[in-house]
């Protein structure tokens, strides 16, 4: 499977700015965070030229775009790999979304399961065993 942003195949390093890749340093979306700024130590006036990106061919983008390369590399770029959704209960790949709400889910779902997917029909029994087995 190939990333559904930049094509790269499953193991390859992402193009990058590629909305997929993520960042090394903390994990997030490395197009949307702000490690750039604080790995960098970006001036103020280097913070705007990367906040107003237009062009990396542009100075003092063009620095500041290869010292950012620089820092990845160094880092460590984490390359593209595909990990298909699945219930975390029944291994169903790819459920069907659905909502409640965070105090309805705090309720029914374990601590250390809450970041995890949860099916509807998984979700449904866990609700429905938790409040057949009160006291």
């Amino acid at each position: 499977m190939n990333c559904r942003d930049c094509a790269v195949k499953e193991g390859e390093l992402h193009k990058l700015f590629c909305l997929k890749e993520i960042c090394p340093f903390c994990n997030g979306q490395l197009a949307a965070c702000s490690c750039i700024h604080t790995v960098l130590r970006l001036t103020p006036e280097e913070s705007k030229a990367v906040d107003e990106y237009v062009d990396d061919f542009q100075e003092p983008l063009k620095s500041i775009i290869q010292r950012w390369k620089d820092a990845l590399s160094l880092k460590g770029r984490i390359p593209w790999m595909h990990y298909p959704l699945l219930c975390s209960k029944c291994g169903t790949l790819y459920p069907k979304f659905f909502r409640v709400s965070d105090e309805e889910w705090k309720k029914y779902i374990q601590p250390d399961m809450r970041d995890t997917i949860i099916c509807e029909v998984c979700y449904k029994y866990i609700k429905e065993s938790t409040d057949g087995n009160k006291d």
